[in-house]
């Protein structure tokens, strides 16, 4: 028992629905189940009429050992709720009263989840299930009605414009073919279609990206070099210009220097000769007897 009961997280309020779970399987392996569903009363009622003492101190001691099972699997912030309880049933109906959230306003509130949920293609398509599959198992606790044809409907539903080919197939399958673990195989199989899809597109432009930077990069370093003179010969006269060796007049730094001063002058002189400017002329036709035009 003491091994057991680490096995089972304390309810601290949240996650009901997997406490429970665990709890009964727990005391299904006890044989108390029983205890939890049905009032001690009416086990008492239905026992013989000479074995009826014998039989009651007997199931009065499961009942206790029921009750021990649910209170340990309980933290002290929620002790509250099965403190002033009798029995384990009437412990076990307190919690279900309290966090199942049975009721038309629940059902709605779960209902409008599930329709706007939308798969995420960030995500693994594992986790995208486990969220959808938690949603409906809270939705049937609230006593919600769901056949497998609805739960499928809904988890298609879930699935972005990316996905319309595979819904589309999966909708002419008859409802007998159409089952939820079916539809889950077809839509992670996909999922997984398109990941290695987009693995290798991404492999290749990594490939053509590398080569393209390469052959850029070795041109790019043959013209630095053409241009600080490594695959030149030396030039060994002076120049005509400046009479500094190792270029000639065409390459005279010197004599393009004020050349270009030379025009830049010449250019400023002949705009100040000019004068020129640019106007636009805006005219608008009158109705007058002459037909004249008046410019603005």
């Amino acid at each position: 028992m003491d091994d057991e009961k680490y096995k089972i997280p304390l309810f601290d309020g949240t996650n009901y629905s997997n406490w429970k779970f665990r709890m009964q399987v727990l005391l299904e392996k006890h044989d108390l189940i029983d205890y939890i569903n049905t009032p001690l009363d009416v086990f008492v009622r239905a026992l013989p009429a000479g074995s009826a003492d014998p039989q009651a101190i007997v199931m009065r001691k499961k009942v206790r050992k029921c009750k021990s099972f649910i209170i340990q699997r309980i933290a002290d912030s929620h002790l509250k709720y099965v403190k002033e309880k009798v029995t384990a049933y009437e412990m076990w109906q307190a919690l279900s009263e309290s966090f199942e959230r049975k009721g038309v306003a629940s059902q709605l509130r779960l209902r409008k989840m599930l329709l706007t949920m939308r798969y995420a293609t960030t995500e693994t398509m594992v986790s995208h299930f486990l969220k959808f599959d938690k949603l409906v198992r809270e939705l049937k606790l609230t006593g919600a009605n769901l056949v497998e044809t609805d739960i499928v409907c809904h988890l298609l539903l879930t699935m972005p414009e990316e996905y319309n080919m595979v819904v589309t197939a999966l909708e002419t399958l008859s409802s007998e073919q159409l089952t939820l673990g079916f539809v889950k195989t077809r839509l992670f199989n996909e999922k997984a279609k398109r990941g290695a899809n987009v693995s290798t597109k991404d492999t290749n432009s990594s490939t053509v990206f590398s080569a393209a930077t390469k052959n850029r990069k070795s041109n790019v370093n043959k013209r630095e070099g053409e241009v600080n003179g490594k695959n030149r010969a030396r030039f060994n006269f002076k120049c005509h210009y400046c009479g500094i060796i190792e270029h000639k007049r065409s390459e005279c730094r010197k004599l393009k220097l004020e050349n270009k001063d030379s025009e830049s002058a010449k250019a400023a002189l002949d705009d100040s000769v000019d004068n020129r400017k640019e106007f636009v002329f805006i005219t608008k036709s009158e109705e007058i007897t002459d037909s004249s035009t008046c410019w603005f």
